[in-house]
């Protein structure tokens, strides 16, 4: 059957009766002559209901997920199953094979598993139950405590503490004063006043050096003077040469130094608890793991002597032929599991906006029209597909697979952005635009003695073949409804227009 067009759809849409309208052909005497031929003029009363905005796009379905299937074993295919397009089991045999040396393949397996097992034996599965330092010098940041997580202590600051690895600390400022490496300066900092060295002077900025002692502490304000006594400029004291002492592992149960205490090469600075997940250890039992799973794989294949399917679903990609060699790790074929489908609908860049990911969408197959399925926005592409000059935008939407369902049927999307509720509605014909407002023709009295009165009107939500009214109008009100031979290109223009005018109320009605 061949689909309908998006603006034929519009107009069938501008002729189905929303609400009561009365028929009335009329001019100034009450009745149509000359263009009003036409132009059949109606009137519809204002009612309140319900409306919403539809955004409809075309497209077609393919599975969402596939498995591929691999060769685990050089084989010989002797006889193949199933082909392309064929339903499959898991579990069940996709072709029939014939594998030499798998014998010895198992053996050799079976003798690195053991050697494994021999070395997680002897490994110790906690790790140690401390962190010592590798350096000698002040502890002057410790960013641990005990009950901390280290790993999560890790996290936060990069380390568990910091030492000054050379006994010396630094301050940098800004001075406008250039003065040679090496050059001597005093650094003040609370009741301390050390001798200092400048170890670099470029860009108008000092860099200076003391010897480290127990009192001091980094974070200090300190001012740099020069051998008169004059200010350079100020910073703050940091470790000139930070050794990170650093952990992956373990909760810490103490700490056995305090904040500028010396430490030595060797010495203990925290005790751990719950030192599990030791990577030597862990990195072996992984290992093994695999080795097993690589293990019972071959085994199995030894067993049914039979590529299986790993999971339920259709059979894609299929090349190989029966008396076929193939080899280990190659592609044999993929699985198609069509549990879950996935629509790629194109839609209209004039009716994008609005489509968001997790709305509901309504699928109509061109297989079977008289049946709706129910899917979900996945994705919405942010790249436009220009063809012929329209651009579409492609949305992606997810629906439960069915036997009847199949890869690269047609089906047309539905998906409703915006709904309002108990709103006063007119049909969409009733909408004129004047001077680049909308209007309505409001008609009053009867027989000769009818009137009308064109009005203006704010709009809400407008669709194909209703627009709310948000102010303008009242309940009950008729209205002058103009049906007239127009082209596709004339409604289009019509949608368009009220679109664009009316694109900040529905965009507040949504809100709302």
């Amino acid at each position: 059957m061949k689909k309908k067009s998006k603006r034929m759809w519009i107009i069938t849409g501008c002729l189905i009766p929303i609400v009561a309208i009365a028929v009335i052909f009329m001019n100034n005497n009450g009745s149509a002559t000359g263009a009003a031929a036409e132009q059949n003029a109606q009137i519809a009363v204002v009612e309140r209901g319900d409306t919403q905005v539809v955004k409809e796009g075309n497209g077609t379905v393919e599975v969402k997920d596939s498995y591929q299937v691999s060769i685990i074993y050089d084989s010989k295919l002797l006889f193949i199953e199933k082909e392309n397009g064929d339903y499959v089991n898991e579990g069940e045999v996709i072709a029939s094979i014939e594998s030499s040396g798998l014998e010895d393949s198992i053996s050799q397996l079976e003798s690195e598993i053991s050697d494994l097992d021999t070395q997680i034996s002897n490994k110790d599965s906690y790790g140690d139950s401390y962190i010592s330092s590798k350096v000698t010098g002040r502890v002057k940041v410790i960013n641990a405590g005990a009950g901390d997580a280290v790993n999560s202590v890790m996290k936060e600051y990069g380390s568990l503490m910091e030492i000054a690895s050379d006994g010396k600390l630094k301050v940098m400022v800004s001075a406008e004063t250039v003065l040679a490496e090496n050059s001597e300066v005093t650094v003040k900092f609370g009741d301390y006043s050390e001798e200092g060295t400048v170890i670099s002077s470029e860009n108008n900025q000092l860099t200076v050096t003391i010897s480290d002692g127990y009192d001091y502490n980094v974070g200090e304000k300190a001012s740099v003077y020069d051998s008169e006594d004059k200010l350079l400029g100020e910073g703050t004291l940091e470790i000139n040469m930070p050794y990170h002492v650093t952990g992956d592992y373990g909760t810490i149960d103490s700490i056995s130094i305090d904040l500028n205490d010396k430490v030595y090469d060797g010495s203990t600075l925290l005790y751990l608890e719950n030192v599990k997940n030791y990577p030597g250890y862990t990195d072996l039992i992984d290992k093994r793991n695999l080795k097993i799973e690589e293990l019972w794989d071959l085994k199995e294949y030894r067993r049914t002597q039979a590529i299986t399917a790993p999971v339920s679903g259709i059979i894609s990609n299929m090349t190989a032929t029966a008396g076929m060699t193939v080899l280990k790790d190659s592609e044999f074929c993929d699985i198609l599991d069509n549990s879950i489908y996935q629509l790629k609908a194109e839609i209209d860049e004039l009716d994008i906006d609005g489509v968001k990911e997790g709305q509901t969408a309504k699928v109509v197959f061109d297989a079977f029209e008289d049946e709706e399925y129910e899917g979900v926005v996945s994705k919405v592409s942010n790249i436009g597909n220009n063809t012929n000059g329209v651009t579409t935008y492609t949305v992606f939407i997810e629906l439960e697979g069915t036997d009847r369902i199949k890869s690269n049927m047609s089906a047309t999307a539905k998906i409703v952005t915006a709904t309002s509720e108990q709103t006063l509605l007119v049909p969409i014909d009733a909408i004129q635009t004047v001077d680049g407002k909308k209007m309505v023709s409001v008609v009053t009295g009867s027989g000769k003695n009818q009137t009308s009165e064109m009005k203006e009107v704010t709009l809400g939500l407008v669709n194909n073949t209703q627009a709310e009214v948000i102010a303008g109008l009242e309940e009950g009100q008729t209205v002058t409804v103009i049906s007239t031979k127009t082209t596709d290109t004339d409604i289009g223009t019509q949608m368009d227009s009220l679109r664009n005018a009316n694109q900040g109320n529905q965009a507040q009605a949504e809100t709302n």
